[in-house]
């Protein structure tokens, strides 16, 4: 028994010194799980936040490319909106227009955005650039549209509609709306008209019940067939086709950039959120 006796008196004088080493190996085992703990904390809040720009940027971008941009500029959606002019109380005696369509985004986090666009994904910066050219565009169409309807008014002794479809009127807004959204999509603008046992006849779209002219037979055919080549020459005359197809273009680039976006399994750098 004489090695037990050795190693006891071998600890008793190096107990210290073996303290020293069991506390070392502590510590350093304590650091080393604490880093790994922080390490994997750092993974999850990256994970984190790239799930939060992609919920709150890319996914509401790249919906509002389909469903707001391409989709109205293949005619499958109004690229106008009839409102009452700004300034004046919403009535039906108010003046009316067009305006551009709504394009806004559900779901999109503006600060996000720009925290995204700043620190992480330089490329976003070509939406802003995007969505204001778009914009301009949408303005221009609306600009467009409401020169036709005071050009289709000219053609006609009906009154302008004022509210109520039961009388004799034009509704150069509905119609120009109309029109628009057939010539955008490559459809000719089609109309339904109706005689009415009253003696008039009345006018409605493929996409709306509503009546959007009424009044004598003659009257409507002949103004409606002229408003129909009116505006289709001032279509054509604005050009107006070659900057759609141009838009559809920078629009397939811009998604294209934004699901490498989506694509992405990790941020490029940290931030402020991330870090510790």
């Amino acid at each position: 028994m004489s090695w037990i006796t050795s190693l006891l008196d071998w600890l008793n004088r190096y107990a210290n010194l073996v303290l020293a080493i069991i506390t070392a190996v502590y510590v350093y085992l304590t650091w080393k799980t604490l880093k790994a703990l922080e390490r994997s904390n750092l993974r999850e809040r990256e994970a984190q936040h790239l799930a939060d720009i992609k919920t709150q940027v890319v996914s509401p971008i790249l919906l509002w490319l389909e469903f707001s941009v391409v989709e109205t500029l293949r005619g499958r959606r109004d690229p106008v909106i009839i409102m009452t002019a700004i300034g004046h109380e919403p009535s039906l005696r108010a003046p009316r227009q067009l305006y551009p369509a709504v394009l806004q985004m559900n779901n999109f986090s503006k600060d996000l955005y720009e925290h995204a666009m700043r620190e992480h994904f330089e490329t976003l910066h070509k939406y802003k650039a995007f969505r204001e050219m778009v914009e301009q565009f949408f303005g221009a169409i609306a600009e467009f549209g409401n020169k036709c309807c005071a050009d289709i008014q000219k053609l006609t002794s009906l009154p302008p509609f004022a509210g109520d479809r039961s009388k004799s009127i034009v509704d150069c807004e509905g119609i120009v709306q109309f029109c628009l959204r057939e010539i955008i999509g490559g459809n000719e603008p089609n109309f339904y008209v109706a005689a009415e046992h009253t003696g008039s006849t009345i006018v409605t779209t493929a996409y709306s019940p509503e009546v959007i002219a009424r009044g004598p037979d003659a009257d409507i055919q002949q103004w409606l067939d002229s408003s129909k080549k009116l505006i289709e020459k001032s279509w054509n005359d604005a050009r107006l086709r070659e900057r759609i197809q141009r838009t559809l273009e920078d629009a397939d680039k811009l998604r294209d950039t934004i699901r490498q976006i989506e694509l992405t399994y990790a941020l490029p750098r940290s931030c402020k959120y991330v870090r510790d």
